[in-house]
């Protein structure tokens, strides 16, 4: 990845903030469209970013690559002003990323991530805003909802529209409608693999801090297992 791209030239090797919030936005991507290729580039992007920003004696991410310029230090950033850091980004990520794949390895590097910067951390909270928020999920409760249904069926619709009219940060959502998209996860997301429909219906599966329930095709049973309460209209 390159930083910089005008006037049809592309040059200067990205920075570690390029990495974070380009996964950052796949993932979000992913969450908006249920596309599984954004699932597949964040991970391939996520790692990229280990291969070249990871600090494999002390943890956490360099500002910058093994592979740029050489300079006299390569320095950690985790200090969140008005643009979070690119730490900051990368331990919620890989928790994201962590709890959509199934992937443990994936969220040991968040936790090293806390623990490198725990000092500073516990020195002036403030500072350190957006790896709070990190920490937080990292903490939990959390929630992992796998939703098996029929692409744009109303009860599939009805479903995700619930899960979406809330806000649910620490929270992630995969969605399989079977065929090619049920494979590509088989592939991404094994652990989601087996977590069908149920009497043919719209069904969501929903795990707190990996801890599966019963499936459900109630969206009302859905939000009490997350802690919420259902609005009805009059």
């Amino acid at each position: 990845m390159l930083h910089r791209f005008r006037d049809g030239e592309s040059s200067v090797n990205a920075f570690l903030e390029d990495y974070a919030f380009f996964v950052w936005g796949l993932v979000e991507l992913y969450e908006t469209t249920f596309d599984p290729k954004y699932l597949e580039m964040a991970r391939e992007m996520t790692g990229d970013q280990i291969t070249h920003f990871w600090d494999e004696s002390e943890g956490a991410f360099f500002f910058t690559a093994h592979d740029s310029e050489d300079l006299l230090v390569r320095k950690k950033e985790v200090y969140d002003g008005a643009i979070p850091s690119g730490n900051s980004v990368s331990m919620l990520n890989l928790i994201r990323l962590a709890r959509l794949l199934g992937d443990n390895e994936l969220e040991s590097k968040a936790d090293i991530i806390g623990k490198a910067f725990s000092h500073e951390i516990s020195r002036m909270q403030t500072a350190y805003s957006f790896m709070l928020v990190a920490l937080d999920y990292a903490l939990g409760p959390s929630h992992e909802i796998v939703v098996a249904g029929e692409t744009n069926s109303e009860d599939t619709m009805a479903m995700l529209r619930s899960l979406r009219e809330r806000f649910l940060p620490s929270t992630v959502v995969l969605l399989r409608t079977g065929g090619e998209v049920s494979k590509q996860l088989d592939s991404l997301a094994p652990f989601s693999k087996f977590m069908d429909t149920v009497n043919g219906e719209a069904t969501a599966h929903v795990c707190t801090n990996h801890n599966c329930k019963l499936p459900t095709n109630d969206v009302g049973r859905i939000l009490s297992l997350l802690g919420e309460h259902q609005v009805v209209s009059k």
